[in-house]
């Protein structure tokens, strides 16, 4: 009857399943892969926890060492908020910088992320991320533009952080459906 608010529904469900893996921090990008393999998969049928447990497990023996990313990025920006908040000089720009260099990295590890698929490891995704990342720039602004948007939101009204999660997973998964199809035009046509 309303299969789209089925899908925003199944991103909401996704995004919290997300979250609540995420808050151990090592297996994040696994959780982000898992969760936009879950709502790409959602257009040919249910999305459901069995289906995001299964695609969490497929992620996690896809190759530890990517999986350090989140960790080993968000030590490096603890480390430096800490220095700009100690009152070093140029803290403010630090803080700008910093900022800048979440979401861009955010960004870019949604598109990797969202490149994954079963059966594939993470140097193979992280190459096919990159390829996305350059040539797809404007499917690179529309995540950067969700990262900001969820941002905002997060900040403004913590309790919807989960939630909001969903609708950027969705934005990734949507945008590399797009990228899939208009690669595939340009192969058969």
């Amino acid at each position: 009857m309303f299969p789209r608010l089925g899908l925003f529904a199944e991103s909401l469900l996704v995004g919290v399943l997300t979250a609540l893996v995420a808050l151990l921090v090592v297996p994040a990008l696994a959780a982000v892969a898992a969760g936009c393999a879950v709502l790409r998969e959602s257009r040919t049928g249910p999305a459901g926890v069995a289906l995001f447990a299964a695609r969490l497990r497929e992620a996690l023996r896809a190759g530890p060492p990517v999986l350090l990313l989140p960790p080993t990025a968000a030590a490096v920006l603890l480390v430096g908020y800490g220095a700009a908040g100690a009152g070093l000089p140029g803290a403010g720009v630090w803080s700008a910088a910093a900022a800048a260099a979440v979401v861009a990295a955010a960004a870019a590890l949604l598109r990797i992320a969202a490149c994954w698929r079963p059966g594939l490891d993470w140097r193979g995704t992280a190459r096919a991320g990159a390829d996305r990342i350059t040539g797809d720039l404007y499917g690179s602004a529309l995540v950067v533009l969700a990262v900001v948007a969820a941002a905002v939101i997060g900040t403004a009204v913590p309790i919807m952080a989960p939630l909001v999660l969903g609708q950027v997973l969705l934005a990734a998964a949507a945008v590399e459906v797009r990228a899939e199809g208009r690669e595939a035009v340009r192969t058969t046509g």
